[in-house]
């Protein structure tokens, strides 16, 4: 029987999208790989998460944030 989406549990994905720093690839087409690669080392060295590090320098606003990051719109599901 093929997986569906039914079978995993959406909150520990979204943590666990949420705590990743691979998130950035979807990010580097709205802020440009240099920067996006600058809030990654930021993110990885201070063990943060990428969308709090952007909603703190004020890249984005939470809501469109939060549109980008969303597990279904990254892995396609």
């Amino acid at each position: 029987m093929p997986w569906s989406v039914s079978h995993f549990s959406v909150a520990p994905l979204a943590e666990t999208v949420a705590r990743s720093v691979t998130v950035i690839t979807a990010l580097a087409a709205v802020f440009g790989y240099s920067p996006a690669a600058a809030l990654a080392k930021e993110a990885l060295a201070s063990d943060g998460r990428v969308a709090d590090l952007v909603e703190r320098q004020g890249l984005l606003e939470a809501a469109e944030l939060e549109k980008l990051l969303t597990p279904s719109r990254l892995t396609g599901v």
